[in-house]
């Protein structure tokens, strides 16, 4: 029996709210199946920061794909993942940090 279609790469994070910050929700894990027939891998999901948001991990049966980028302040992207293929593909981008400047004034 091939299950192969009930694999799931994890669910995306909550969507951005408004405000400053603004922070996403963690992005979900991957399940893994395994068949005599089927094999599918999932790459790892990107760190996500205190805001959230890191890059949701890929599923692959036999293919090269590249890892999803961060998608909120500081996180990182996912792994790539290259199965049952010679070829490369690229980790995702880590997303832009945030900095908080605070000003003292002596006067």
């Amino acid at each position: 029996m091939d299950r192969a279609h009930e694999l799931s790469a994890g669910g995306d994070g909550g969507a951005v709210g408004t405000g400053i910050p603004a922070a996403a929700g963690n992005p979900g894990f991957p399940g893994i199946f395994a068949s005599v027939n089927t094999v599918v891998m999932a790459s790892g999901t990107g760190g996500s920061s205190v805001f959230g948001g890191g890059g949701l991990g890929v599923m692959v049966a036999s293919a090269a794909t590249a890892g999803i980028a961060g998608r909120n302040y500081g996180s990182g992207g996912s792994g790539a993942l290259a199965m049952q293929i010679a070829a490369n593909a690229a980790g995702g981008n880590g997303s832009d940090g945030y900095c908080i400047a605070t000003e003292f004034l002596n006067q």
